[in-house]
């Protein structure tokens, strides 16, 4: 299978080798899968646009990103296309930034790691409040311990804070929010709680397919002892040969059965589904052996 394609930008004064650097970890867990590709900012500083003054003094020109604009639809036009966008602090903004302006873009999945909503430059916010909202499959990554982005983070989806000056900004419909306690301003590493989690969006794992998949081992753990067991006990019914090594294997069926009940009966009350023939293939089989070895 070819491998998809992500276009990633960096964060604002800094690089694609530093972003690379950052991503490390991620990118050699999905190597297999993805193809990661970088975009370098326009600006000398290496920043998407230029900043505003001070927070008192928004910029408001409405063509204030134009140089990113015509350097991102060159790379897709030259390179692409790309299945997913990944932008990492201004460079997540910068991906916001770039769906108002491309409502019609071929771009399956979006990545924002450690993002903000850019609220100081008034000029893009009108048409990034005016495209909203955004209905791409998108992962939102912010950690609780990013002092400066966190809560600048929280208002991508769309909160009652940035709704107080942007009421209009509807944020992202089709999100998956995480949130790191220890990854800091970066993308998460390896040993991070929530990499796995990370992982799972980029391959289209939702934690709820991952409970469901967790339910395989008792389903397959029933099937691989419960149906030999059965036959096994068929065969010594028929041939009536007893032993205490087949009472010790009652036993262990009926515990195995009564543990996988426990299961099915806890995934019950979560409201999760579970295959209820799984307990039952131990019990019967370990309740037919010990029938008849005494």
């Amino acid at each position: 299978m070819t491998p998809k394609k992500i276009l990633c930008l960096h964060g604002g004064g800094q690089s694609i080798e530093s972003l690379r650097f950052q991503l490390s970890d991620i990118t050699n867990e999905l190597k297999d899968t993805f193809t990661f590709d970088y975009l370098s900012a326009p600006n000398t500083d290496n920043t998407w646009w230029d900043s505003n003054k001070d927070k008192n003094t928004p910029t408001t020109d409405p063509a204030h990103a134009n140089k990113f604009l015509t350097d991102i639809t060159n790379k897709i036009e030259n390179d692409g296309p790309y299945y997913g966008l990944l932008g990492y602090s201004q460079g997540a903004a910068a991906c916001i930034y770039f769906l108002s302006e491309n409502k019609n873009n071929q771009i399956k999945k979006v990545f924002l790691f450690n993002g903000y909503i850019p609220t100081l430059h008034h000029g893009l916010m009108n048409k990034i409040v005016e495209s909203s909202p955004y209905s791409e499959n998108t992962l939102i990554f912010l950690a609780s311990n990013d002092e400066n982005f966190y809560s600048l983070g929280l208002e991508i989806k769309s909160n009652d804070t940035i709704k107080k000056d942007w009421p209009n900004y509807k944020g992202f419909t089709n999100y998956v929010e995480i949130i790191s306690d220890e990854a800091g301003h970066s993308p998460p590493k390896k040993s991070d709680p929530s990499f796995k989690n990370v992982i799972n969006f980029f391959k289209g794992l939702s934690q709820e397919n991952e409970e469901s998949n967790n339910l395989e081992l008792p389903l397959g753990l029933s099937l691989g002892l419960g149906i030999p067991i059965l036959i096994l006990v068929m065969y010594i019914i028929i041939f009536k040969k007893k032993s205490k090594s087949l009472l010790i294997i009652s036993y262990i069926l009926i515990v195995t059965g009564l543990v996988m009940l426990g299961i099915a009966i806890n995934e019950s009350v979560k409201g999760n589904q579970f295959f209820w023939a799984t307990p039952w293939i131990p019990l019967i089989g370990g309740f037919s052996l010990l029938s008849y070895n005494t």
